[in-house]
């Protein structure tokens, strides 16, 4: 026999049973949006969904609220915890219980959106050679390489083996001071998959993917002129 959880009071287990579910909950949500990310592989550009990312936020700002709601209610009667440790984990639970709801809406979001836009049978598949105006590459835990397009402008994720090849090939007059920028103004293109239902535009591995290895290329002539379409 358990002793000391025999003679525990039963509000101390309440509370360690309710402070799991602070923090279970935006695990859960975060798990949910990692797992949808394997089908989130395309990146809408047109149209761009403006009141459903307002929603996202609503939901996103009530998630807070409940959990700023509950925090205040499972510490309320947390005697042996002083109000420093008691304001830090309020906020705590109401920020991450906006960003975990913030990120799971969104990712829904957008799946819902591309399947509604492109119906498989009015859906055309084509390639552009895109211009390029830089690349960079991203420190940290989670580095990344990064390109941005001319004309319209997006950041599109590209491979480590596609960022090593353009540094090795940059434009004339570039010495490479800097290893984490390539500056490009055109000399470097991506080939982009992209996907057309009447208005709707998305590129294809993109997402919360990379573009496939072999994306980049220096430019032909003849792209100069080709740009993705711009978000209105």
């Amino acid at each position: 026999m358990d002793l000391y959880s025999s003679t525990r009071p039963a509000t101390s287990r309440a509370k360690d049973s309710g402070g799991a579910v602070l923090v279970i909950v935006p695990l859960a949500l975060l798990a949910a949006w990692w797992l949808l990310g394997w089908f989130d592989d395309k990146t809408e550009l047109l149209p761009t969904h403006d009141g459903a990312i307002v929603a996202c936020f609503g939901l996103a700002c009530l998630a807070a609220g409940a959990c700023f709601y509950y925090a205040v209610t499972l510490y309320r009667d947390m005697a042996e915890v002083s109000r420093p440790p008691r304001g830090v984990g309020v906020l705590a639970a109401a920020v991450v219980g906006f960003i975990s709801m913030m990120m799971l809406t969104s990712r829904v979001a957008g799946l819902i959106e591309e399947a509604i836009d492109f119906p498989p049978d009015q859906t055309h598949t084509f390639q552009v050679i895109q211009p390029i105006s830089r690349a960079y590459h991203s420190h940290g835990k989670s580095q990344s390489w990064t390109i941005q397009t001319m004309g319209a402008f997006y950041n599109l994720d590209i491979t480590e083996e596609d960022y090593d090849w353009m540094s090795a090939h940059r434009k004339p007059g570039d010495g490479g001071a800097n290893p984490d920028d390539i500056p490009s103004d055109g000399h470097f293109c991506a080939r982009i998959t992209l996907q057309r239902a009447g208005q709707a535009v998305r590129i294809l591995h993109a997402g919360s993917q990379k573009l496939p290895q072999g994306t980049m290329m220096v430019c032909p002539a003849a792209a100069a002129g080709q740009t993705l379409p711009a978000a209105t």
